[in-house]
């Protein structure tokens, strides 16, 4: 079977799934213009499924975040084409090998630090989550897949029931990982988890961070790093707001500029000493 996507055209390789929603296919691009690429194809067949991910596409735009590919793509149906690597599962790779706590905090990091930049829509960055569609490469960073279920996708998830699936996640590697069975970090994290405590990733990010002298000293510039990798979509925030709130009062000025013949906030500056006492300062 044969999708036309663009200047695509993607050969069905491998069906991973198949249910009332629709079907996953692995495909490569073997046009004229590909370079044989492989991609996860998402065909949608139910009707509800399909209006559930444009409202959720719409949001994503809406909250600055977009998902990999949720504008339909194919000819032939409502399909979407999302990335794809070679399967490398995080529970079953992480457990391959001994790891130390160091290397759990770093990779509990990097898990967080691509939920944040990837910038899938909340309710996809669920299904990824809840799924297991996490993936690690043998440099201990962190990918997604996108082989989804859409038949529990619901477009009111946010970044709270978010962080509260990844800091479950989280725990997991942790309990998973000897020398992390005592640490504060860990037991903060487990009782915030029980309670239902997290809201943001910012939080989760500073308690995986509780524990980080245990073993060795996180680099200042590597804090930074991921401070600034989840906090990306707020500064972003704040700088636009800047940029407008400057805008308006660049505009305020050309438009008294035109009326007065000069800027009257500037008279406080230029004004303000032409006169001492009784003395002018200008005869």
């Amino acid at each position: 079977m044969i999708y036309n996507a663009g200047n695509k055209k993607l050969n069905c390789i491998r069906k991973v799934l198949k249910n009332e929603t629709g079907e996953v296919w692995i495909v490569q691009d073997t046009g004229t213009e590909g370079n044989g690429e492989y991609y996860t194809l998402i065909t949608v067949k139910n009707h509800e499924t399909a209006k559930l991910l444009m409202k959720v596409r719409e949001d994503g735009i809406r909250d600055g975040r977009q998902s990999q590919g949720l504008m339909p793509a194919c000819r032939e149906e409502f399909c979407i084409v999302c990335p794809y690597q070679k399967e490398r599962p995080l529970y079953q790779f992480y457990n391959s090998v001994p790891r130390s706590g160091k290397e759990c905090e770093q990779i509990c990091i990097n898990l967080l630090v691509e939920c944040v930049s990837s910038g899938e829509a909340w309710p996809i960055l669920y299904l990824i989550l809840s799924q297991r569609q996490i993936h690690i490469e043998k440099d201990s960073t962190v990918f997604f897949g996108y082989q989804l279920d859409l038949t529990k996708l619901d477009p009111a998830i946010g970044e709270k029931e978010c962080a509260a699936k990844c800091a479950r996640i989280v725990l997991d590697l942790m309990n998973a990982t000897p020398q992390m069975e005592k640490t504060i970090g860990k037991n903060l994290i487990r009782k915030k988890v029980q309670k239902d405590g997290y809201s943001d990733f910012p939080g989760l990010l500073r308690d995986i961070h509780m524990d980080a002298g245990s073993w060795e000293k996180v680099k200042l510039s590597e804090r930074i790093k991921d401070y600034l990798a989840v906090r990306k979509r707020t500064i972003i925030r704040v700088l636009l707001i800047l940029s407008a709130v400057l805008g308006v009062i660049a505009v305020l000025m050309i438009i008294s500029q035109m009326i007065f013949g000069d800027i009257p906030f500037l008279r406080i500056f230029t004004s303000t000493f032409e006169t001492i006492g009784w003395e002018s300062l200008l005869n």
